[in-house]
């Protein structure tokens, strides 16, 4: 596919962005006015998404190192996020179709940083589709990140480290098919839901961490540390 690359400050005051090619913004400040974020996946790297008003997508979003989507986004679409430094300064929002996918795809940390929590009710998903021994770590800084009845958090993948550092309210299901960590240092993470940990594999929950219902199963481990 091909790419338009774009640098500086770029406004999208409405029309369309469209096509089985990308869109990358290196170095720039790309500001949506529209309802929606356009169909063409956008591309960021040292980047700032911004948008006057709350945004929808449907789409996919893939970050690399060092971004900041400040805008308040409603996701229906996918976002990948491929390196470290990235952070999530507005308030998200996501439906059933949403994916936000931290994958080691390259020899890069796939990192990001969520400001305010938020309510997942779509796949989250700590992975990984080459070989390298990469840290993958998803924040939430304030308030809860609730994993709801529709919600999925899964970590698999055969190589690095898979953190969730946020204090989650697991409603739905957390399917730990490799070595995690479930850690926060303040807020206290809570069980309702399904935690299923395959064989040979280790939760290890680090913090103030309570039971309250649902389930911990499979032949896995829970390390409590």
């Amino acid at each position: 596919g091909q790419t338009l690359t774009v640098t500086g400050d770029f406004v999208h005051a409405s029309g369309s962005i469209d096509g089985p090619g990308a869109c990358y913004f290196s170095g720039a400040t790309a500001t949506f006015q529209t309802a929606a974020l356009p169909a063409a996946e956008l591309v960021f790297a040292t980047s700032e998404l911004a948008a006057p008003a709350p945004i929808s997508t449907a789409g996919t979003s893939s970050l690399h190192h060092n971004n900041t989507l400040s805008a308040d986004i409603a996701n229906s679409g996918r976002i990948n996020v491929w390196h470290l430094g990235n952070q999530v300064t507005g308030q998200l929002t996501t439906t059933a179709s949403s994916v936000i996918d931290l994958e080691i795809a390259q020899n890069a940390d796939p990192q990001i940083t969520f400001a305010n929590g938020f309510l997942n009710h779509g796949m989250i998903e700590l992975d990984q589709s080459v070989g390298f021994n990469r840290t993958v770590r998803l924040n939430v800084s304030t308030g809860e990140l609730v994993n709801s009845a529709t919600g999925t958090i899964h970590a698999q993948g055969p190589n690095g480290t898979r953190t969730l550092d946020a204090p989650l309210r697991n409603q739905g299901t957390l399917t730990v098919d490799t070595n995690m960590t479930l850690s926060h240092v303040s807020e206290t993470m809570t069980n309702e839901g399904g935690i299923d940990i395959a064989a040979g594999q280790t939760l290890t929950v680090t913090g103030n961490f309570v039971h309250a219902s649902g389930s911990i199963d499979g032949p896995g481990a829970c390390y409590f540390s």
